[in-house]
């Protein structure tokens, strides 16, 4: 932590190593096939949730491991960590998306609080895991923020400085 290394990666690799009782070079590959899988796991459940499309959900969940993209981090280029760190992108959006929902419906001020703290918590395992995916999926929530809060119906300022102010509380 000192030389700005991420032990997110590592810290996941030894403690699956340690609970599973294999060696290290198994629970990798172990993270890096399912890192793949559990991140189109979370694409599934975001579009079903957002959407409450089955049809979709389950073509988003399908074609992301089907792409060949998602296995060029892997196999191609090597970069483990980043395999590992999109695991936190799709249940960050999600529950970035229900604490927007929350906030311009004006409902449970503890749900708010729940989904803020799972939010910055993904997004804090994000960073750990790796710094570049963790920066890109907070300026991506910026973003979601900003036009989430623009296309809602209502007053257009105060909405988009609730939704750039929430975005922005994640943020620091």
């Amino acid at each position: 932590m000192i030389q700005g290394t991420q032990i997110g990666a590592p810290l996941i690799t030894v403690i699956t190593s340690k609970l599973f009782f294999i060696d290290l070079l198994q629970a990798m590959h172990l993270w890096e096939f399912l890192s793949v899988y559990l991140t189109a796991l979370g694409i599934f459940v975001f579009v079903w949730v957002k959407f409450k499309n089955w049809v979709a959900a389950v073509l988003a969940g399908i074609f992301y491991p089907l792409s060949n993209a998602s296995w060029a981090w892997l196999a191609e280029i090597g970069t483990y960590a980043q395999a590992l760190a999109f695991i936190f992108f799709p249940p960050a959006f999600l529950t970035f998306d229900l604490l927007l929902s929350e906030i311009f419906n004006g409902k449970r001020e503890r749900r708010i609080i729940l989904w803020f703290l799972l939010t910055t918590f993904l997004a804090g395992l994000a960073i750990l895991t790796h710094l570049l995916v963790g920066t890109i999926l907070l300026a991506s929530l910026l973003i979601y923020g900003l036009v989430f809060s623009l296309v809602i119906p209502g007053k257009k300022i105060k909405n988009f400085l609730l939704g750039s102010g929430a975005s922005l509380l994640i943020i620091f």
